[in-house]
């Protein structure tokens, strides 16, 4: 069964799992933000948890919620605090296909909560 690997970027915790197409979480697990080495730091966060859990999940895609302004289109940064160092400007989906060629969501995480609630919540 092919599944989704998540990842929410926050400036303190990254927060990461796999989640199959029906949505139902078949792992969960979080790390702190590397924030202070900057966004490509994170970007090797999310490689390296690819990379793990590849091991044990069939993963077709990866969705990634994140706070600031998200271009979901591009995948590009237009704004956010400065939590994390260079971020405004990376383009999320260009560094990971850098490495990896797998589909890539970024959405901001606002957004994907709204997204989350209408199709697994009450909402």
């Amino acid at each position: 069964m092919k599944n989704i690997l998540t990842c929410d970027i926050g400036g303190t915790d990254l927060k990461y799992g796999i989640i199959s197409l029906d949505g139902t979480f078949l792992f969960n697990s979080s790390e702190p933000t590397k924030a202070k080495e900057g966004g490509k730091a994170i970007i090797s966060q999310i490689i390296n948890f690819y990379l793990s859990l590849k091991k044990q999940y069939e993963i077709s895609g990866i969705a990634i919620s994140s706070a600031g302004i998200i271009d979901p289109n591009t995948t590009i940064v237009l704004d956010a605090t400065n939590a994390i160092t260079d971020y405004i400007g990376l383009n999320i989906k260009e560094e990971i296909n850098k490495f990896i060629d797998i589909p890539v969501s970024v959405e901001n995480d606002v957004n994907c909560m709204a997204l989350c609630e209408a199709f697994k919540g009450s909402g």
